[in-house]
């Protein structure tokens, strides 16, 4: 049994992973809010062709994201071994894939322009299709950036340094800001603005995590940025848990772009109810969102170290402090329900929709969602991917989406149905995932093998 002492130094290494990822989710999410602003400024051509493209951009987004969970695992776990040679060469094997596949997908994208954005923008007017193909153009150039972006932060938070992470962070989204209100409101640059200070940004972005990777720090010494050969035991281990998490993450994303078409045929108000409801869960879940990344590098961390008991109490730990707080949080949300909805609109029958899904949804997230979302994080952790992409999946499309359209168009429901679809979804997922979670096995999982000579 653990003594206070050593609890202690459990929630503090814990604390000291959440507090700079806490802010990292909050400048995230408060930076998309100012840039929808300043897009707004442009013009409603300007909003729905970019807002269309920003949808593929975010798609492609899970591509490196998906490979930023499968460096921070792999440069975790190697870090918990103390073997900071094969952390070092996994951050540069993973930069080169993220890299490779950021100019291949950019390439195909540039070479067929009006052929992907005819998937997304279809028959829009001629002005929206300008302005997407405006924003596509600077988006698809950032790409490599973007890349660079990801693994250098994977690479630093999976090191242990998720304060040094904190500052790429802060200054890509800072200066989507600053230079978005310089090229759009001094220069009047108009779409063109919006792209090119998304690009720079990106880029000052990727610089910043290359300076602090070659700066290095206890754990990780980055020597050189070309790999001598690819090291096939360091890519296959990033790509166990990028695949499935990239293949998740897109299955995710579809299935939420599915059951918000039902929203159409319920009427305007029930699309911006639902639409702003999303907005406010977006803040609402930061703290689990926080509870999700910070479980990854330090479970991942104790796993390399063959340190179970640490691996299970640490995760064990971020579980009840998500809980605790998003508890608190749900509180506070619900009380002020009404003037934070009241924030987003001024039409009072879409305010009455969005306190009461707001309202249920307080009910059900810290617990169920916590379960849900976060044991998968902590699974990855050890290598368990291939259980949580599975439940995920499965349970997208037999609950959220199948239970959704009963409830909310065939039994009429309205809104309201679509979310009680995705409350079961979560419920299944965290029944399944607390069964997995508590047999214990995952912390047994070998990812790594013994490294070879690099």
């Amino acid at each position: 049994m653990k003594n206070y002492l050593e609890y202690k130094e459990n929630i503090a290494e814990i604390g000291s992973f959440a507090l700079p990822v806490f802010i990292e989710q909050a400048a995230i999410a408060s930076m998309s809010v100012i840039s929808a602003i300043l897009v707004s400024r442009i013009g409603a051509e300007a909003i729905s062709g970019v807002s269309l493209v920003e949808s593929l951009n975010f798609l492609i987004q899970q591509i490196f994201l998906s490979l930023e969970i499968g460096a921070t695992v792999v440069v975790a776990q190697y870090c918990g071994r103390n073997d900071c040679k094969s952390a070092s060469e996994a951050s540069i094997q993973a930069m080169l894939t993220s890299v490779s596949l950021a100019v291949f997908i950019g390439v195909i994208m540039l070479i067929f322009p009006n052929q992907v954005l005819h998937i997304i923008l279809g028959d829009a007017q001629q002005e929206v299709f300008a302005a997407g193909k405006t924003y596509f153009t600077f988006a698809v150039l950032s790409f490599p950036f973007l890349s660079i972006y990801a693994i250098t932060t994977a690479s630093i938070r999976g090191s242990g340094n998720p304060k040094l992470s904190l500052i790429g962070v802060l200054i890509t989204n800072i200066s989507f800001v600053l230079l978005g209100l310089l090229f759009i409101n001094v220069f009047k640059m108009g779409v063109a603005g919006a792209g090119l200070a998304l690009i720079c940004s990106r880029f000052l972005g990727a610089a910043t995590g290359l300076y602090l990777l070659k700066r290095g720090n206890d754990m990780l010494k980055i020597e050189g940025w070309i790999p001598k050969k690819i090291q096939w035991h360091i890519q296959k281990a990033i790509l166990l848990i990028g695949i499935p998490s990239c293949i998740e993450s897109m299955i995710f994303l579809a299935g939420r772009l599915t059951t918000q078409t039902y929203t159409v045929s319920m009427g305007t108000q029930a699309m911006a109810a639902n639409a702003l409801s999303n907005s406010i869960a977006m803040f609402y879940n930061i703290p689990g969102s926080t509870a999700a990344s910070v479980s990854v590098p330090i479970v991942g961390k104790y796993i390399g170290m063959k340190n179970i008991v640490n691996a299970k109490e640490s995760s064990k730990i971020i579980l009840i402090l998500s809980v605790l707080i998003m508890s608190f949080v749900s509180i506070v949300f619900a009380i002020f329900a009404w003037p934070i909805a009241s924030l987003f609109t001024s039409n009072q029958e879409i305010i009455k929709e969005m306190v009461f899904i707001s309202r249920t949804n307080f009910l059900v997230s810290p617990v169920v969602w916590t379960l849900s979302f976060v044991i998968p994080s902590i699974l990855r952790a050890s290598g368990d991917m291939k259980y949580t992409t599975s439940v995920s999946i499965i349970s997208m499309v037999l609950f959220r989406m199948t239970i959704g359209y009963l409830l909310g168009i065939v039994l009429g429901f309205g809104v309201i149905g679509i979310w009680i679809g995705m409350y079961v979804d979560w419920t299944v997922r965290a029944i399944l995932f607390s069964i997995r979670y508590m047999k214990g096995k995952w912390a047994n999982r070998e990812l790594l093998p013994q490294s070879p000579a690099i």
